[in-house]
């Protein structure tokens, strides 16, 4: 038994499973890996979170709008009151870790 696996230019170029051929990009690398056990599946404890994705899906273009979400309350209130200080002195606003920490997360969470 074995698994056949390629470097994936969307993760850097570190190995990944070859489940489709039409995942391969022109003269792309292979590497065959002879398998430890009766089990054929490449996801191991540090990888089996995430599903497989075809090569379509992974290719999609990001939309021309992308639609800002709305974040918490706290952070909202701090850009509105940001937003016109910036308007009225052009001072740039400060945010604390814990409000950059949430509008990054709101924003993973939308794409």
């Amino acid at each position: 038994e074995f698994t056949l696996q390629y470097e994936d230019p969307d993760f850097d170029g570190q190995l990944t499973c070859l489940h489709d051929i039409q995942e391969l990009l022109e003269k792309s690398t292979l590497k065959i890996v002879r398998s430890e056990s009766d089990a054929s599946s490449c996801a191991s404890s540090d990888t089996d979170i995430l599903p497989h994705v075809p090569l379509a899906q992974r290719l999609k273009c990001w939309p021309d709008t992308f639609p800002v979400p709305t974040f918490s309350y706290e952070v909202e209130h701090v850009l509105e009151k940001g937003n016109k200080a910036y308007e009225m002195s052009g001072k740039q606003l400060k945010l604390t870790r814990a409000q950059k920490h949430n509008i990054l997360e709101t924003m993973a969470s939308v794409m």
